[in-house]
């Protein structure tokens, strides 16, 4: 079995490499393409029934995520809180980046604030479950810190996942921020 510190001491200098060759943290992703760069036609403009269902669904999954870290914080046992942490970290990322591509084509206004505290609530998840992971198994740590920054990540998800109405990318909810 390796122990520990040869898995940290691995993990410090891949780090290390990856910031000596220009790889950014994160994955260091390029930014998305708009769909009327991939297409060649116009982009939309204003909210349509695609901005609509796409903010929805991230509505959902981010919903469902922080209901995870929520219920996980209250098990607070390892089979709980490992597979939420890792569902938060690649979740959370994932809609993270989801969120940014949706937004592209949302023109500015109440449904593009939305979709931004959705983006900044999972990608804060994902930084918060990357923190928290690994704390799970240092000496010294106490489940009870563990488990009460599930619960804030879990509680920061429900809170931007609610924060507007259902509706709020609707065509007929285009409006300025207001």
């Amino acid at each position: 079995m390796i122990a520990v510190s040869t898995l940290a001491k691995t993990a410090v200098v891949a780090g290390a490499i990856a910031l000596a060759v220009g790889l950014e943290p994160h994955g260091g992703a390029a930014p998305p393409v708009r769909s009327a760069e991939r297409s060649g036609t116009l982009a939309r403009i204003g909210l349509d029934a695609t901005s609509d269902a796409q903010a929805r669904q991230m509505r959902r999954v981010t919903e469902a995520l922080g209901a995870e870290l929520s219920a996980a914080a209250r098990c607070a046992t390892a089979e709980c809180t490992v597979p939420a942490l890792r569902h938060a970290v690649i979740g959370g990322r994932t809609n993270d980046m989801l969120v940014r591509v949706v937004m592209a084509d949302v023109p500015t206004g109440r449904c593009r604030d939305y979709l931004f505290g959705l983006q900044a609530a999972n990608e804060g998840a994902s930084d918060e479950g990357h923190w928290l992971l690994p704390r799970l198994y240092e000496r010294g740590t106490h489940r009870r810190e563990i488990t009460t920054q599930l619960a804030l990540a879990g509680h920061m998800l429900l809170h931007a996942a609610l924060a507007a109405p259902a509706d709020v990318c609707s065509p007929a909810a285009n409006g300025p921020a207001g």
